[in-house]
């Protein structure tokens, strides 16, 4: 198990869906950088979605439909609309292989791995807390515990092959923004729905 001294690596990591305002409390989506990529973040927001809701959900449903019902059947009972069903958040990462480590997510964790070109070994997915690692290919959906220590094993990629390596997309839930959609509801139906002022 990697020790907190090992830094990530990584090529085009990206976070989208929503989160919790540092200020507000209030739920929000993740912002563009700036006002030039807004229009492409919003596509690839879009483009996530209809990927877990389209190949990936059915996957989950069918396999672990038991395993999700708790937790939606919750989200519906409260009234919390989330990224996707359960999903608050997505992470994309290309050639990403993270120190071990632990997400206080509320739920499971879905994580689906894509391959570019072949790479030479490596890019599995593994808990090094209990020496269990599971070899991902193509297409895998893998349904983990995220407290538990986990993380993607290193890469021996092909030389000179910019292509050449692996894409994972992980969907999760996260506490803190079930918390900002309670309180951004309560919020309206306090106040009322607020109009947006544009300067």
């Amino acid at each position: 198990m990697r020790g907190k001294d090992v830094a990530n690596v990584c090529l085009n990591f990206v976070v989208t869906g929503l989160k919790q305002d540092l200020n507000t409390k209030l739920k929000m989506s993740h912002s563009p950088k700036n006002h030039k990529s807004a229009l492409l973040e919003m596509e690839m927001r879009s483009k996530l979605r209809g990927i877990f809701m389209k190949h990936v959900y059915p996957i989950v449903r069918n396999e672990f439909g038991w395993l999700f019902e708790p937790i939606n059947s919750w989200l519906e009972m409260n009234k919390v609309v989330l990224h996707a069903y359960f999903v608050s958040g997505v992470t994309a990462r290309k050639l990403f292989w993270p120190r071990s480590n632990i997400d206080h997510d509320v739920w499971f964790t879905v994580l689906v791995c894509l391959d570019g070109r072949d790479i030479l070994g490596g890019g599995d997915f593994g808990f090094g807390s209990v020496g269990h690692v599971l070899q991902c290919k193509y297409g895998d959906v893998i349904v983990y515990n995220p407290t538990h220590s986990h993380g993607t094993t290193e890469f021996d990629l092909h030389p000179n092959d910019p292509e050449s390596g692996r894409l994972f997309f992980a969907f999760f839930v996260k506490k803190n923004v079930l918390h900002a959609d309670l309180l951004s509801q309560a919020m309206v139906n306090r106040v009322g729905v607020q109009a947006i002022k544009l300067s």
